[in-house]
């Protein structure tokens, strides 16, 4: 199958809705293509899945799998709709996900949820794995969310900024 490039997969994209911009979309994408074959990847909250086509093609490209989990009963119908179609549309039915649980280890957990939902995740990513925050409503205070520190992992946060909430500092710009 031959390899999709971001440029060619944010195309691909058109007007679905979501929040992911094209930065934060190209970040995303680049994460999904540096792992290695076989990875798997956790997406905890995808809405209408526009996040989820990203990283299905990126995961397609280098052989990872991705499994979704969302709770349905917070949106509209129509999200799980848009994202149904989303996947089988964009061909992903073989590379993404829904699950209702998944146990690690987990090579790249993306959170764009409510808070809530992430704490059992975090010690599933395994040693070396990525953790990315993105399009949540502040930054995380990882000593809330009970992070092993004895477990290395690399995070990242972008918080979407809301009324006069500060963009972090010292934060990585992804």
């Amino acid at each position: 199958m031959k390899m999709v490039d971001f440029r060619t997969a944010h195309a691909r994209l058109g007007n679905h809705p979501g929040r992911i911009g094209p930065q934060e979309g190209e970040a995303l994408f680049n994460c999904v293509m540096s792992l290695p074959a076989g990875a798997v990847i956790l997406e905890i909250g995808c809405e209408a899945g526009r996040g989820t086509i990203l990283i299905g093609i990126a995961a397609r490209n280098v052989g990872a799998t991705v499994f979704v989990l969302e709770d349905w009963s917070r949106l509209t119908p129509m999200y799980k709709t848009r994202w149904d179609w989303a996947v089988k549309t964009h061909g992903l039915t073989d590379t993404v996900y829904l699950a209702d649980g998944v146990s690690g280890p987990i090579d790249l957990l993306v959170v764009s949820t409510e808070l809530r939902e992430v704490p059992d995740r975090l010690n599933d990513v395994k040693e070396g794995g990525l953790i990315l925050f993105l399009d949540i409503d502040r930054v995380v205070d990882l000593k809330e969310l009970k992070l092993l520190e004895a477990k290395p992992v690399q995070i990242y946060q972008k918080v979407r900024v809301v009324d006069d909430l500060p963009e972090p500092e010292n934060q990585p710009n992804i």
